[in-house]
């Protein structure tokens, strides 16, 4: 019959390369990439009953996690992570490194969960106890019997996860919750404080963790905790003084620690939060230099008997405010 032949290799000179059309690599994108060496499989625990499970330090590495249908199970995420979605769960115990985004939690009962997220959002839940790192409102909707407190957790890379999520350690707004829903047959909120000094390790059973879990220093000790634990205004009263830390803001977590040290007169923070000072602002406190007070700070809103005398021994580099400011 004959060959056929490409007559545009046939082509020579100047009339080929105007012939020829140009071929453009594809290069894919880095998400691309990771998306298609990843096995979604394991970023999603479905139908799960009486298990330990865990996911380690770089194994989820910014992912977003799906939990869904699971009973009475103990799960660890010690990572930091994308999203977490936790879904029609009952009897289970979640803690997680911090998400960047935002925890969804639906149709739960009896749960307990240690979470820190950049948005916490709860429906359709009852009986469940939160403890809680979230820098934006929290909210829940259809919900009843939800207790709230400060998220306490440490692994050995928690510092670094919250440094990749961007995540303020010193802003934390568990507190300050929304409901969507309050109760119009009672005169009783959907949610309550939980008690300051909430039992994790019994709730948890830290004495019966894992190797693979103790190996990366896991612990509910708010002395360890990441985030500095903070005990809402169910404590506030009128022995109540704010405080700021200045200069060398590292020394603020030592501070706090110490003071928390004095068990005899009750010191709790009730909130903190690391702000810059305006020039108003600055004029609330005694020292009467603004320039020192202006720039970035931690302030903390303190608790307890005697309080102010206490800091005034133990601090250095402190400003008091004369009356309760809250800036």
């Amino acid at each position: 019959m004959g060959s056929c032949i490409s007559f545009s290799r046939c082509k020579k000179g100047k009339e080929a390369d105007e012939g020829r059309v140009a071929q453009t690599e594809v290069i894919p994108f880095s998400w691309e990439s990771r998306k298609n060496n990843l096995n979604m499989e394991d970023f999603i625990l479905k139908d799960k009953e009486n298990e330990t499970i865990w996911k380690l330090p770089g194994s989820l590495n910014g992912q977003q996690f799906v939990i869904k249908n699971c009973k009475h199970c103990l799960v660890y995420l010690l990572d930091h992570i994308n999203s977490v979605t936790f879904d029609d769960c009952k009897e289970c115990k979640l803690a997680t490194g911090p998400i960047v985004g935002s925890i969804s939690v639906r149709d739960c009962v009896d749960c307990t969960l240690v979470v820190a997220a950049s948005q916490f959002r709860m429906r359709d839940c009852t009986s469940m106890d939160v403890l809680l790192y979230c820098p934006t409102q929290p909210c829940i909707e259809s919900s009843s019997q939800i207790g709230f407190g400060c998220y306490q957790l440490f692994y050995d890379s928690i510092a670094d996860h919250f440094g990749k999520c961007k995540l303020d350690v010193w802003n934390n707004s568990w507190y300050n919750i929304y409901d969507f829903t309050p109760s119009k047959q009672t005169n009783e909120p959907n949610w309550c404080y939980l008690p300051y000094n909430f039992n994790l390790d019994l709730c948890f059973n830290i004495k019966c963790l894992p190797e693979q879990l103790t190996r990366h220093k896991l612990s509910f000790d708010a002395g360890l905790s990441q985030v500095p634990r903070t005990s809402g205004f169910s404590h506030y009263n009128t022995d109540t003084c704010f405080m700021l830390i200045l200069q060398n803001l590292q020394d603020a977590r030592p501070f706090i620690l110490k003071l928390m040290q004095f068990k005899d007169v009750d010191v709790k923070a009730i909130c903190t939060g690391q702000l810059e000072l305006s020039t108003k602002q600055s004029g609330y406190f005694h020292d009467g230099d603004r320039k020192a007070v202006q720039g970035p700070v931690i302030g903390m809103l303190l608790s307890g008997r005697t309080i102010r005398k206490l800091v005034e021994k133990e601090a250095v580099d402190i400003f008091l405010s004369e009356d309760q400011y809250m800036v």
